[in-house]
């Protein structure tokens, strides 16, 4: 096969110019771009399937695997180690060599010749390589020159340098070791609290493990953080957010196995404060809708979600599927327009550039065109909306492909907030009335998640009737108004369970009295748990407050009951009560 000098001395010139600079956007170098003559001749999947038992051997057959790098050691978060992924999977790639990132950028293209290298799996993760001792360990700089060979510039644009969003509850997997993938939605254990990797030995290079769950369901694994790293002296992100990174598994016996996942700089820490990915999305649902910003991330991935923002315009006559949007003048920012058919809306009510919104479709003979359309609605320019529908690119831009147009599929003005009560630390301003037992109501939390706690059970169960009150709530001026939770629910049978741990509304409550004083009608709860192995927070779902409490003052109530032979625990968080007037 023909050999080239593939490092092309005035690739140096490159390094200096980048060193410094976000290697994620980067202007072209005017120099030869490198080509490799040949193909690869086995994928990386195949690759990874072939040696899948070995410890550590030689290869001696002529194979070349191609990828491109989607992790390198730019932060020093990963050490003398990058990452190639083509469409079958991923695979490390171990150098003895340090800034290989100057070398080996994000989106570079490289063919591996793989014969006289050394393939195997250190605590069961494969990497290519070579010998070191009975095990695999590094190539030197000098094998990585004569085996890896560029091919054309790098292209931060590569469809492979889009993670693939994979739930934290089931990412630990074989067909996912070696990838670069986003889990969402996910909060570090003792975040805020301390640092991402320290240095507690003067002049030494850690890396420490950090527990990061699932901020909304089951689900945890450990993330690997360098002390070496540019962001090891960061406090840990205290919120929930989204985490990139590349997963990998170690293994000491068949009854110790450790999946663990490795982001490769700070940009892969998209949580508040701290990455520069963060984008604030909200959790898609109807009470907590996705931004636009954030919609626009999930295009195409087959994702369902609520989403709102201003409308702004129309798309125009002469837009199809044939002729899509490519520009700002193919959207009417103005009214009167001459279409019913779709609202483009944006997160900024004067937004004028299509690329930073989304497309809505409204469907033909639904309420949504009939109440939501600029045609016959031209006041509703620069309104909120917030909608529910497939995150998918609509006429050439992002979209919202909303199914029916029914009155349960949007808002339009969005919802005021009439109460709120997230019980952050504490039970807020809800005052507690204990009728029967000896437990009560309590502020908990776990893995940062606070909410309100209510159990029976302390070394067995016990008879309880507890209720966890709000302070009035002021529904004068509304006409509607609906309210919603989050919830777990643990320790007890599905057929009794909206009995045991019930909502109620009352008018005519009054503070510090016992709650039977009182008339109490009881709320139905739409989402409880239907599975007790576990705490798993879920969405109450909307609860619409009944006519005969709306344009009066209010209080609502959580009540927990238990038995001497049963109880459960309920824990709640994130009360909210939003209306129309």
């Amino acid at each position: 096969m023909k050999r080239f000098n593939h490092f092309l001395p005035a690739l140096l010139l490159l390094s200096i110019t980048f060193v410094a600079c976000d290697q994620r956007v980067f202007e072209m170098p005017p120099l030869d771009k490198p080509v490799y003559p040949d193909t690869a001749t086995m994928t990386i999947a195949d690759f990874k399937t072939q040696f899948a038992a070995a410890t550590a051997v030689e290869i001696t057959d002529s194979i070349t695997i191609s990828g491109i790098v989607v992790a390198n050691d730019i932060s020093g978060n990963m050490y003398k180690e990058m990452t190639i992924m083509d469409s079958t999977g991923g695979l490390k790639i171990a150098i003895n060599q340090g800034d290989l990132y100057t070398e080996f950028r994000l989106g570079q293209r490289v063919f591996i010749e793989c014969k006289g290298l050394w393939v195997g799996k250190y605590g069961d993760y494969m990497q290519l390589g070579s010998a070191f001792e009975s095990s695999i360990g590094q190539m030197t700089w000098e094998t990585a020159k004569a085996h890896i060979f560029l091919n054309g510039w790098p292209n931060p644009d590569d469809k492979l340098l889009t993670p693939e969003v994979i739930d934290i509850s089931i990412v630990g997997a074989e067909a996912n070791l070696g990838k670069l993938i986003t889990l969402e939605d996910v909060i570090f254990l003792n975040g805020g609290k301390e640092v991402c990797a320290s240095q507690t030995i003067y002049g030494s290079v850690q890396t420490e493990n950090k527990i990061l769950k699932s901020s909304k369901g089951s689900g945890s694994i450990t993330v690997r953080l360098s002390s070496a790293s540019d962001f090891a002296n960061k406090i840990l992100p205290a919120n929930n957010g989204n985490l990139t990174g590349i997963l990998t598994i170690y293994k000491t016996s068949a009854s110790s196995v450790t999946y663990q996942f490795t982001p490769r700089d700070s940009m892969d820490f998209a949580f508040e404060n701290f990455g520069s990915g963060y984008i604030q999305h909200g959790l898609g649902i109807d009470r907590d809708p996705y931004t636009v910003e954030y919609a626009l991330t999930q295009q195409n991935k087959e994702r369902t979600a609520w989403v709102y923002g201003y409308i702004v315009g129309v798309v125009n006559g002469s837009i199809n599927s044939t002729n899509p949007i490519d520009g700002n003048d193919d959207i009417s920012w103005t009214t009167p327009v001459s279409l019913d058919n779709t609202v483009v809306i944006a997160s900024d009510s004067l937004e004028d550039d299509w690329k930073k919104c989304l497309v809505v479709n409204l469907p033909g003979g639904s309420s949504l065109r009939d109440l939501v359309n600029l045609r016959d609605n031209p006041l509703n320019i620069r309104k909120k909306l917030a909608v529910f529908g497939m995150m998918e690119s609509y006429l050439g831009a992002g979209g919202v492909s909303v199914p029916n147009g029914t009155t349960a599929e949007y808002w339009l003005n969005i919802k005021p907030i009439i109460f709120s009560e997230p019980f952050s630390g504490s039970l807020g301003n809800f005052s507690t009335r204990n009728v029967l037992g000896t437990q009560v109501w309590v502020s908990s939390s776990y893995y940062g998640t606070y909410f309100a706690k209510m159990s029976g059970y302390s070394s067995g169960s016990f008879a309880n009737e507890d209720w966890l009150i709000s302070p009035a709530i002021d529904l004068t001026n509304y006409g509607t108004a609906a309210m919603s939770f989050m919830q777990a629910n643990y320790y007890k049978s599905t057929s009794t369970i909206s009995d045991e741990n019930s909502l109620w509304i009352s008018s005519d409550y009054l503070d510090g009295t016992a709650p039977s004083t009182a008339t109490w009608t009881k709320l139905t709860i739409p989402n409880m748990q239907t599975a007790f192995s576990k705490y798993d927070f879920l969405s109450s779902g909307s609860i619409n407050i009944p006519s005969e409490y709306l344009g009066k003052s209010v209080k609502i109530a959580f009540k927990y009951t238990s038995t001497n032979s049963t109880s459960s625990t309920w824990e709640v968080y994130n009360v909210l009560m939003t209306g129309t007037k």
